[in-house]
Formats: structure tokens, C-alpha cells, sequence
């Protein structure tokens, strides 16, 4: 994944990807891939909506769905379930690209406001890990909306985990990619040679040399290049991945991840039965630590829980086999001393530091928020185990923002506390102390509109907008299409600059704009120049993703325009299409994904009464026009 700048601003690419079921229109799982564009498109009432909703919903946190707070306008839990479902449960799936596994996902189960239940599965649907709640109420009945009296419980199934070691999936995901980079990667690799041989003096240095037990010693010895070699971090995630592979290549299928001693004999296959049970334990579940439910994202951060996972595993071994030993008496080895370590695949799944380096703060990993010192390229200090169950929950949809229909106005003054959108957008653009004044200039330009944007305050409750060029216009002065669309272009340099106002080099990542009919207003020909402001917006900004409720023909066929001629790229348009319920049946999904092709092309077709409405009105006419000549 690889980074951008723009101004001093990181940007990372990274797509957001959820599914949601038993949500208003969705009865059954629904999955949105959120690209840098998507289109939601449909006839009025057949729920396009409903997406948006959702991560306003969600924006608030993922433990707890607040319906009194935010712009979803959603009443209540009851009242956003599906209809026709008879269901009482709502599920939440969240797609991460893990470091550790390839294809795995959470879901979160909702009964009431609360999640109660959370999954880590495999691509089939699996369930790997899973952390949940039991409630024991006085009389002895168990409730799960009852979150007064509970204790989690986890579920792991370890030997799915090493079977991705086996499989080489993990090898896959760790191997060092070197997108939009400057080298190759066999060029790196004999760039990484040479530097080696030259710290190490090491003439016949190799990467099928490395291996787990050497990598600690390489890596503290390559440490004295960190400042002045630009490659530093790749030649460490090579090392790394070297020696993965390399053991890997060793390993015999046994699915045994410890090593048993007594005293300074090995008694490994005297126990493999025990490890083999206590494996199987770990998949069927176990009691952690009675806690109280906190309105936090405390329950479902099951990275926290796996954490201390190997400990126990360990405790638990030693514990089983001193007992064994205690009750055979056997007095030739009751004072050895009982050692369980790591084998060479329990030391890849559980101990060394596997984790690609990332942007990251020089505080816990764990944590949701960067300092003020912003980012900086350190590695995660993490196990592969450890990165397994890591996600940043509380993050995941807080860089939402909402740009409603409601945000155009023709009034010539604008309040700090106005009834349109635009009078909080001008409010918070004037107090912003970075903007992006070449931005802006291009998108004015882009629809027409002449100058530059001024904002002039009075006593700090009031503001005029105009537009200085050759002279000076009020912006209610240039009609209500481009009122539309002004507080489009600057929300968005409110939210980039909100980013750069409380970090010294914030984090572009995964944030999201939702835009509520754009083209509201707006004559065709600017309606297809959306498309192209959305294109400048996200090549500016490479971190943002827009989600757009439109139901604009002009705006499709423009976007269908900029992939054909390859200024755009086809994977960064998703359209989703709702069809209304009488449409609607085995053969036409409620909702269709349709992409754009390489050569403009859609997938798939829109549901009546798009693309066809004024063909249907064309003909119409003519038998009007015929049937009144005869």
C-alpha cells in the first residue's frame, strides 16, 4: 500500500469494505466495496439511502449504535431492521487488509443497541476467532440483551492459523511489495547484498542464510544504516520475509507450536496428545475475565484478548503435564524442571516480530489517534498473532463527512448558526488556518465560476461569501446551481484542512464524503463536469473515497468517458445500483454492483426508466405526432 504526499500531508490508499444484513432494504447480506468513487443510483424510495445512513450510523461507534446523536435520522434499533426478515439481529461485516492473514473479516451481531458478539472469519465465512458475551441473570436464565452481569468468552481455531503458514498464504501476504517504487525488487535484493556484506563482512552473505534465530542479530547489525539509506525498512521486511520462507521450507506438518522439556531432555512426543487438546480447547471456547460492558469499543477490540492467548497456552501445558507427573510419582524426574518453548512454527505464529512496518506513532501501537509529532515509519512491534487479531475499530468510520442537499442558499448573509449546510461550511472555513487555495482555484474553474473565494466576518456570528476576481461578486449573486456547489468544494477543503490543523503531518486514510445529489440544480453540461471535479478531487487528495447519491445520467456517462480515454482507473469506480421492490426478483437483486470497463463499457443495466426514459418519451411522442396525422 503505497503512500502519497501533498503538502506535507501522508496519504495511504486504502479501501473500505463492509457488508451489513437485516438493515432497512438489506434482508440479506449486502457487501459495498467502497472505492475512490462510488455511485449509489436508483429510482426515489428504493433505498439508496440506506447506505449512507449506515456509516452515519456507524461514524458514532461500532459497540454501541447511537440513534440520538448524528445526521443519520435513523428513530431506533426496532425501527431500522428489515421488514420483511422477522429477524432481531443485525449483522455488520468489516473486511480489513490484515497484515497477518489474507481474507479474513469481522463480523459484529447486534441484538438491541449493542453488539454482543464478534467474529474473526476465514474467506469462507469461518469463524476463526470469536469473542462474546454469556449473561446469567438471578433466575438462572441467560439474556444477551442483558448487559448488566456478563463475562466474555473467546474462541480460536489456532489450526486454521497454521494451516496459512503451511499453505504459504502467509508468506503471501508478507512478501515486500514494491509498487510504485523507484527499484525492483531483485535489484533491492542485490542492493540488500551488498550492504550486508559490507556490515556483516560477510562475503558469501545470502538471503537463504537468514532464519528466525539469526534475523533479531542482522537486523541490530543493519540498524547504524537507518538514517542515511532510503531502503532500510524494505531491506527489513525482505530479511523478514527471507527467513519466513526459509523456515517454512523446514517445517514438517505437525501442528505442534511447542516444544516440551524436562530438565534438559525433550519429551515432546510424550505430550502431543495434550497439546492437541489444549489446541482443541482453545477452539471450543473459554471464560476471560468477568468485566462490566462500558458504552466503549472495549468489547469487541478482541486484539486485547488475544494478546495473552500464548501465555495461557503455555500455563496451561506446564500445568497438565506437572499434574500427570504428580500423579505417576515418579521420583527419577519430580525435581527436573518442566519447560514448554516455542518450536520453530509456534515461534512464527506467536513470538517474533513478523509485523510489516507501517506508519505508525511512537506510542502504543494499539492506540487509535496519532500525537502531535505526527507519523513516522516505525515497525509494529507485533507477532504474527498479535497482528491477527489487530483493528482499529475506533477509527474505522470516525473520518466520515456528510454534504446534504439541504446546503445551497441564496442569502446574502450567512449565520454561524444558519438553517443551510453552507452557513456551518462557511463558519468552519473561515476559522481554518490552512486551506487549499490551488485546489479550490481548480474546481471554480473546472464549473465556470469566476475569482476567488473571500469570506468576510462580522463580530464573529456573520459572514459575507463573494467571489474576487476583475471584481467582486456575492456568491448569491451567480444563481443557485453554483450556490450548490460551492459548499461542496470547500467542505472539502474543510475536512483536509481539519486533518492539518490538529497534526503536523496528518493521516489521509479512508476518509470518506458523502455527497447527497450533487448535480441538485445544475444544467447537463455541468452535471458530466461533476465527474470531472471528483476526478481532480481524489487525484489531489489521494486518501479520499466519495459516496454519491445521484440520480444524474450525465454524470455516469462522463465517468464512463474518463475511464475509456484512461485518465481514470476502472477500479476506482464502484456503481451500486437499488431497484425498486417490483422489480425486484430471482434473476434482479434489490442491489447490483455494475463497473465501468476498460474501455467505458458497464457490466451491467440499469433498472427502467434510466438511460431509457427519454428514448420511452422519444417514441411516445412519435406515435402521439402519428396518431394525429391520421
Amino acid at each position: 500500500m503505497a503512500p502519497y504526499t501533498f503538502s506535507g500531508i501522508i496519504i495511504i490508499r486504502n479501501f473500505m469494505k463492509i457488508g451489513i444484513r437485516n438493515f432497512r432494504v438489506f434482508s440479506s447480506t449486502q457487501i459495498f466495496d467502497i472505492r475512490p468513487i462510488t455511485i449509489l443510483l436508483g429510482p426515489n424510495n428504493a433505498g439508496k439511502s440506506s447506505l449512507t445512513k449506515l456509516l452515519l450510523l456507524l461514524k458514532n461507534g461500532i459497540s454501541k449504535l447511537e440513534f440520538t446523536k448524528g445526521e443519520h435520522n435513523l428513530e431506533s434499533f426496532s425501527k431500522v431492521l428489515n421488514w420483511n426478515l422477522g429477524s432481531e439481529e443485525l449483522v455488520l461485516s468489516i473486511y480489513e487488509d490484515y497484515q497477518a492473514l489474507p481474507g479474513l473479516f469481522h463480523k459484529v451481531y447486534y441484538k438491541g443497541d449493542l453488539a454482543y458478539k464478534i467474529e474473526i472469519c476465514d474467506s469462507e465465512e469461518i469463524p476463526i476467532a470469536c469473542k462474546y458475551s454469556k449473561v446469567n441473570n438471578d433466575d438462572g436464565s441467560k439474556d444477551i440483551l442483558s448487559f448488566t452481569k456478563h463475562t466474555a468468552w473467546l474462541s480460536i481455531d489456532l489450526k486454521r492459523m497454521m494451516d496459512s503458514i503451511y499453505d504459504g498464504s502467509l508468506l503471501e501476504s508478507h512478501m515486500l511489495k514494491t509498487e510504485d517504487s523507484d527499484i525492483t525488487s531483485e535489484e533491492m535484493e542485490q542492493l540488500l547484498k551488498s550492504t550486508c556484506k559490507n556490515i556483516l563482512k560477510a562475503d558469501g552473505f545470502y538471503l537463504d542464510s537468514v532464519t528466525l534465530d539469526n534475523l533479531e542479530d542482522i537486523f541490530s547489525r543493519i540498524s547504524r544504516i537507518q538514517q542515511e539509506n532510503s531502503y532500510y525498512f524494505k531491506f527489513r521486511s525482505l530479511l523478514r520475509t527471507a527467513a519466513i520462507r526459509n523456515e517454512i521450507k523446514q517445517l514438517e506438518r505437525d501442528y505442534n507450536p511447542f516444544r516440551i522439556f524436562l530438565g534438559k531432555k525433550e519429551m515432546t512426543h510424550l505430550f502431543a496428545n495434550v497439546i492437541e487438546e489444549e489446541i482443541n480447547a482453545l477452539k471450543n471456547g473459554f471464560e476471560l475475565a468477568p468485566s462490566i460492558y462500558r458504552e466503549t469499543d472495549t468489547f469487541i477490540d478482541i486484539s486485547t484478548s488475544i494478546y495473552n492467548v500464548p501465555n495461557r497456552l503455555q500455563n496451561e501445558l506446564q500445568n497438565r503435564i506437572y499434574n500427570y507427573l504428580f500423579d505417576k510419582e515418579d521420583r527419577s524426574i519430580a525435581n527436573d524442571p518442566i519447560v514448554v518453548e516455542y518450536s520453530t512454527l509456534g515461534k512464527i505464529l506467536f513470538s517474533k516480530l513478523l509485523g510489516s512496518h507501517a506508519f505508525e506513532n511512537s506510542g502504543n501501537p494499539l492506540d487509535s489517534d496519532f500525537d502531535d509529532a505526527g507519523p513516522t515509519e516505525i515497525e509494529f512491534a507485533r507477532s504474527l498473532f498479535d497482528g491477527f487479531g489487530y483493528f482499529k475499530f475506533k477509527s474505522l468510520f470516525k473520518n466520515i463527512d456528510y454534504i446534504s442537499a439541504n446546503r445551497g442558499t441564496q442569502k446574502r448573509v450567512l449565520l454561524n448558526e444558519g438553517e443551510t449546510q453552507m452557513d456551518e461550511i462557511i463558519r468552519d472555513y473561515s476559522s481554518r488556518e490552512r486551506t487549499f487555495k490551488d485546489y479550490e482555484s481548480k474546481a471554480l474553474q473546472l464549473f465556470g465560476i469566476p475569482g476567488e473565494i473571500e469570506v468576510k466576518r462580522f463580530e464573529n456570528f456573520a459572514s459575507v461569501v463573494s467571489l474576487k476576481g476583475k471584481k467582486e461578486i456575492n456568491l448569491s449573486d451567480l444563481g443557485y446551481g453554483y450556490s450548490q456547489i460551492v459548499p461542496i468544494i470547500l467542505r472539502i477543503s474543510n475536512a483536509i484542512g481539519s486533518l492539518a490543523t490538529f497534526q503536523k503531518k496528518p493521516l489521509i486514510n479512508e476518509y470518506t464524503i458523502i455527497i447527497e445529489e450533487p448535480e441538485a440544480n445544475l444544467h447537463p453540461n455541468l452535471q458530466s463536469k461533476i465527474a470531472d471535479f471528483l476526478h481532480l478531487t481524489i487525484t489531489t487528495f489521494p486518501g479520499l473515497q466519495f459516496v454519491i447519491e445521484t440520480h444524474s445520467e450525465y454524470l455516469i456517462r462522463k465517468l464512463q468517458y474518463l475511464v475509456a480515454n484512461d485518465s481514470l482507473d476502472e477500479k476506482s469506480v464502484a456503481i451500486y445500483y437499488f431497484n425498486s421492490d417490483e422489480y425486484v426478483n430471482e434473476k434482479e437483486p434489490k442491489v447490483k454492483e455494475i463497473s465501468i470497463t476498460a474501455n467505458g463499457n458497464l457490466t451491467d443495466t440499469f433498472g427502467p426508466g434510466f438511460y431509457d426514459e427519454s428514448t420511452r418519451l422519444k417514441f411516445d411522442l412519435m406515435r402521439i405526432n402519428q396518431e394525429q396525422q391520421n
